[in-house]
């Protein structure tokens, strides 16, 4: 295994193209286990998506599950019906999400960030809407869950931090 300081967290996710055996429909049965996305560029991360997403021209969405909140993200892969996608850092990195949620406002909308149980950030609890929004997060090395109802991501992108 390298040195820790040899690892450089440079990775990135675009989805305005399809990636590789992304469904393009979330019904029951086009639900993905831990599907490896492959980077758009970069090295010193990966990215599985698991649950009920599709890929939509642009952006990849999850499919709103009703009664859900951002509360519930801490607990999602382990609730019936989470969508999530889970982001293994090799090294401390700036995280940056374009993401939106996938209709009008709603508290069923949300993406958050978990670590272990905890939510690290997440959408405000009223909901998202269609408004591209970016956040960014220094995030330690790790594995991450990034939570999503009702929501699009467009872009994750991965950096070094000090």
């Amino acid at each position: 295994e390298e040195p820790e300081s040899n690892i450089t967290v440079d990775a990135a996710w675009d989805f305005s193209t399809q990636p590789t055996g992304f469904p393009t429909s979330d019904g029951e049965t086009d639900a993905v286990t831990a599907l490896a996305l492959a980077s758009t560029s970069g090295s010193g991360a990966t990215l599985t998506a698991t649950g009920r997403l599709k890929w939509v021209s642009g952006y990849i969405q999850a499919q709103a599950s009703a009664g859900k909140t951002v509360a519930d993200a801490a607990t999602w892969t382990t609730t019936s019906g989470g969508k999530w996608l889970t982001l293994t850092l090799a090294g401390k990195a700036k995280v940056t999400l374009k993401y939106a949620g996938a209709g009008a406002s709603d508290a069923k909308r949300f993406v958050a960030v978990v670590s272990g149980s905890t939510v690290t950030w997440g959408t405000d609890s009223s909901g998202i809407d269609t408004t591209e929004a970016t956040k960014e997060l220094t995030l330690e090395k790790g594995e991450y869950t990034i939570a999503m109802n009702g929501s699009r991501i467009y872009t994750i992108t991965c950096v070094a931090a000090e």
